[in-house]
């Protein structure tokens, strides 16, 4: 029998909205689906295309290495791979 994912927690919904209000407004409306996995994969990749976006802008440092913010998008990028795996 196979565990059910964790679900997304509070801090995560803050940092997801806040990617998704800077890079796509239009998705804000999958927050009040996520904790019931009702995404479907398109939806998931454009989530994680915000996150990625957000990742692009200020998830690098000037050195070029992720920095702690960046990690902390990677594991959100992470987490909604959790919720809605590849089918």
């Amino acid at each position: 029998m196979s565990k059910s994912p964790k679900k997304i927690g509070a801090d995560e919904i803050s940092l997801l909205t806040l990617c998704i209000k800077k890079h796509n407004p239009d998705l804000i409306s999958l927050i009040y689906n996520i904790h019931n996995a009702n995404i479907t994969q398109d939806q998931r990749r454009a989530l994680q295309s915000a996150i990625g976006a957000e990742m692009t802008s200020h998830g690098v440092g000037s050195d070029g290495e992720i920095n702690d913010y960046g990690l902390m998008l990677d594991e959100l990028i992470s987490r909604l791979f959790d919720i809605c795996p590849i089918e």
